[in-house]
């Protein structure tokens, strides 16, 4: 969820146990991504792709 309250699609292909430790001790954190397309049985929708997060 970002700022303004709007929560995305996203996946992440690295070590996520961490990544999700530290979403919850920060409040705040800053993600690198590129948006992709998920296609799945006909029905397309963005997703983020997260490369890197800090």
């Amino acid at each position: 969820e970002d700022a303004g309250g709007r929560q995305m699609e996203a996946v992440y292909f690295g070590d996520v146990g961490d990544c999700l430790r530290k979403m919850e001790e920060k409040k705040v954190m800053s993600f690198t991504y590129y948006p992709s397309i998920n296609e799945y049985m006909g029905r397309r929708t963005l997703q983020l792709t997260i490369v890197n997060y800090q």
